[in-house]
């Protein structure tokens, strides 16, 4: 995927465009993602998660949602701790501990 099929896809800016469509080819490409619907939801979900590529890490209220991280055995959060220490981070907002 091209710069500006990215920036007209998502609405972000030229220079940000131009910083994500090579990663974010090649990470669709690592993961099979083929099909023109495949690569729309997948941009659509990192697009959402990131504010626009914009935020590789969770913004931290902490909020109601936030705070149910904690002890979440399904994210491997079981420390104290574990639920803002392991807060979502990376394009696809990866959430826990596991």
């Amino acid at each position: 995927m091209d710069a500006k099929t990215l920036q007209a896809a998502t609405g972000i800016s030229g220079p940000r465009a131009n910083e994500w469509a090579a990663p974010i080819t090649a990470a669709m490409a690592e993961f099979g993602v083929i099909t023109s619907s495949q690569q729309a939801a997948f941009i659509a979900q990192w697009a959402h998660e990131t504010a626009g590529f914009a935020l590789l890490r969770e913004v931290w209220g902490p909020t109601a949602a936030q705070l149910r991280y904690e002890g979440r055995a399904d994210l491997g959060n079981t420390q104290a701790g574990d639920g803002k220490r392991f807060m979502g981070r990376g394009l696809p907002q990866l959430t826990g501990r596991a």
